[in-house]
């Protein structure tokens, strides 16, 4: 991959995310290692070429790879990007998804993804912001083998113009939970098949690939435990926009998909029922809160 450059899934979920709709890009960086979002308004027939702003000269996107990108987009190119994404995931995905990709230097993902880093770092380093974290979960909900660094993290920025007009991160949220790891590696294939996307140019930090973020990815969350005894529980699974993510998840990692209201107590082992009915081995080490 080039070092300058980068070619980074959208995802439109995080639309919302817009301040009052007036900012068009939103990045995730996840354990510095993932890829960056960005939400581009749909259009009608081919995507506009953007005059260049009258700003100074932006160390985030790549204007050229835009304006390549738009001047190729088609509705039918599109069509078929869904119909991969419907493929890989095996289902509809029900929240709208963008038709571009946006492609952003490797130095604004470097930036980012060591904001992040240090932020989160700030936070976990701070022990009297670390209890009263812990004193804000009900007690019911507190559950063993709480990690000291967390397996999964992700910080979401927004993108926007300074006072001197260039594009600069901000951070949106920092959550530490797995959410659609699965889902944004199969959108990324989606875009480079259906569009064609230079494959030099990457869509992963640290260097990796597809085959070792997926054995990564694996290991971090089995650990020690067969697959059969690890499963990916939420509530009412089957009806959350999500599901894509699950099942991607499910099938690449050997995994159930279990809702959680039909976990069963034995004792103080949490057991689920597998497709036969039969009850399935322990799974209170499923979540990375209290797996290990």
């Amino acid at each position: 991959m080039a070092d300058e450059i980068g070619e980074f899934p959208t995802d439109s979920r995080l639309g919302s995310r817009q301040f009052n709709g007036q900012k068009q890009y939103v990045k995730s960086a996840e354990c510095g290692k993932s890829g960056i979002f960005g939400l581009i308004r749909g259009h009608q027939g081919g995507l506009p070429v953007p005059a260049r702003p009258e700003s100074p000269e932006d160390d985030a996107l790549i204007p050229e790879l835009r304006s390549r990108f738009n001047l190729e987009f088609s509705p039918e190119r599109y069509a078929r990007f869904l119909e991969s994404l419907y493929e890989r995931c095996r289902m509809t995905v029900e929240f709208r998804v963008a038709e571009t990709p946006i492609f952003v230097k490797r130095k604004m993902l470097d930036e980012m993804a060591a904001a992040g880093g240090e932020l989160a770092t700030q936070l976990i380093a701070n022990a009297e912001y670390m209890e009263c974290a812990r004193q804000a979960i009900p007690r019911d909900y507190c559950v063993p083998g709480d990690l000291s660094h967390p397996n999964f993290l992700t910080a979401d920025f927004a993108l926007v113009r300074n006072g001197a007009g260039a594009l600069v991160p901000r951070l949106v949220e920092i959550q530490a939970f797995p959410s659609v790891y699965g889902y944004q590696a199969v959108l990324s294939c989606a875009y480079r098949e259906a569009y064609g996307i230079d494959p030099s140019l990457g869509r992963y930090l640290c260097r990796i690939d597809d085959a070792s973020y997926w054995t990564l990815l694996t290991k971090t969350v089995l650990g020690k435990y067969d697959p059969e005894n690890v499963v990916l529980t939420e509530v009412d699974p089957m009806h959350q926009k999500t599901r894509p993510d699950f099942e991607v998840t499910s099938r690449k990692l050997g995994i159930a998909v279990v809702d959680i209201t039909t976990l069963e107590a034995v004792g103080e082992r949490l057991n689920y029922r597998n497709a036969n009915g039969e009850a399935g081995a322990d799974s209170s080490h499923l979540q990375p809160c209290d797996r290990r």
